[in-house]
């Protein structure tokens, strides 16, 4: 299974949603559905529009939020049900909404139905946990769509992920972008990865000797050009991913 733009594309627009509405700015009806723990902070949108998909997006980090800073700076390993260990403030956002979540998807595989699962930032490392805990509760996804995700798993599990999954997972990644590379220490990436370049190319699966040539030749060049701003988080924006990968369709 390769990269589909068609979703890659409907997914930032979901992602942009997830960002922006709330459950009084979103339109009352079965179509679209929006669930918010107070406890974690945590939010997440399903929508039902389409005959044959059901999609899921949780939102991002929000910076002013210190409920959302907090999450990401739990990164004390968690045991599963299952047994296996991921990052304890990711999977505890995720599992406050997981029930709601599971419901919904439950009744779309009862109806034959795709379910898909989107994310950028925190918002991706949430969808990370969720298909995991859902494919341990019989309910596999379609595919899982992250931009700019930070690390969720320990080496085994995310292992044990991409057993689970194979190519139904894509992480979308720039080469300006920090936060895939955080946590730092013992946690991995699962799935595969398109890696926006500093040409603006996209590099599938590349090695992370490859990666780190890129940024490395990017950052000493910006480095010494007085024009350009160093501010690297910017490039984190979904906004930013929305214009890189618009220049690459």
């Amino acid at each position: 299974m390769n990269i589909n733009f068609d979703i890659l594309t409907r997914a930032l627009e979901v992602c942009s949603l997830a960002s922006s509405v709330n459950s009084t700015t979103l339109s009352p009806g079965v179509s679209r559905r929006f669930f918010e723990d107070s406890g974690t902070d945590t939010q997440v949108i399903v929508i039902d529009e389409v005959d044959d998909v059901l999609e899921i997006a949780f939102r991002s980090t929000e910076i002013n939020k210190w409920a959302d800073i907090k999450t990401d700076l739990t990164i004390k390993k968690e045991r599963t049900d299952d047994g296996n260990r991921v990052h304890g403030g990711f999977w505890s956002c995720m599992c406050s909404l997981y029930y709601p979540i599971s419901e919904l998807v439950s009744k779309a595989k009862r109806d034959r139905k795709k379910v898909r699962i989107y994310g950028h930032s925190l918002g991706g490392a949430l969808g990370h946990c969720l298909s995991h805990k859902l494919y341990h509760n019989d309910l596999r996804v379609d595919s899982l769509y992250a931009f700019g995700n930070p690390r969720a798993f320990s080496r085994n599990t995310a292992r044990e992920v991409e057993r689970e999954y194979g190519n139904r997972i894509w992480n979308i990644w720039n080469h300006r972008d920090p936060v895939p590379e955080m946590p730092k220490l013992n946690y991995l990436h699962a799935g595969n990865v398109a890696y926006i370049n500093r040409s603006g190319g996209i590099l599938f699966n590349p090695t992370a000797r490859e990666m780190s040539k890129d940024k490395s030749r990017g950052f000493w060049s910006d480095l010494f050009n007085p024009r350009i701003e160093l501010r690297f988080m910017k490039y984190h924006g979904l906004s930013i991913y929305k214009k890189m990968i618009n220049g690459t369709i």
